[in-house]
């Protein structure tokens, strides 16, 4: 039966749970994951408003194949471990909802009527709403159920990737000594070259007048 979990919860049960679903695991699989998640809901070695405020950050649930954004956890509901599934009471204009209703053909979901739930992208069937159901499974009733398989998950705040600019070295006493012997080296340099280029205009100038 599904269950209100903390967001904290819900972050950590939603990120990357249907990578897990793809290919077999091991319990060292399911666990070294969750420590993962851990630390990204969590944080390490941060402070602890930067702490707090990851952990209030909603995650928002994408299409798994086009990425499209369907709804987020400010919307949700529960999960359902069993089913693999999660429940939001609100999706975005992303889903379309398919309001021809059919009878589930699930294991135990026997007299359940439900409408199809795609994305209006890529047309991946991403869950159903059920409309009608036995007494024990009244509470997935009006409720947009999200195959885990069909979404990802994306904590906003979560990234950690920064454009830092590069900063110039201070111009400290030792290196403006040393651009001051090299300013002076340019300036014997040049005055070398003015007497040069006046001995060279002297001689042809003495040439041009004997001539």
């Amino acid at each position: 039966m599904a269950e209100s979990d903390s967001l904290e919860d819900t972050l950590e049960r939603s990120l990357h749970i249907q990578k897990l679903k793809a290919r077999d695991v091991t319990e060292e699989d399911v666990l070294r994951c969750r420590q993962e998640q851990s630390k990204i809901i969590k944080g390490t070695g941060i402070s602890s408003d930067l702490e707090a405020r990851q952990r209030d950050m909603p995650c928002v649930f994408l299409c798994s194949r086009c990425r499209r954004p369907l709804g987020d956890s400010m919307s949700w509901e529960g999960t359902d471990f069993d089913d693999n599934c999660i429940f939001l009471n609100a999706v975005s204009p992303n889903v379309y909802v398919d309001k021809e209703q059919k009878l589930s053909t699930r294991k135990n979901e026997y007299g359940c009527m439900i409408e199809p739930l795609s994305c209006n992208g890529c047309s991946l069937n991403i869950g159903q709403i059920y409309r009608c159901t036995p007494r024990h499974l009244d509470y997935k009733r009006d409720l947009f159920c999200f195959d885990v398989s069909s979404v990802d998950g994306y904590v906003l705040g979560s990234a950690e990737n920064e454009a830092v600019p590069e900063t110039e070295e201070p111009l400290t006493l030792d290196k403006q000594d040393e651009m001051e012997s090299v300013l002076n080296k340019l300036q014997v340099i040049m005055h070398g070259l003015e007497l040069r280029v006046s001995l060279v205009e002297s001689v042809v100038s003495s040439l041009c007048s004997t001539t």
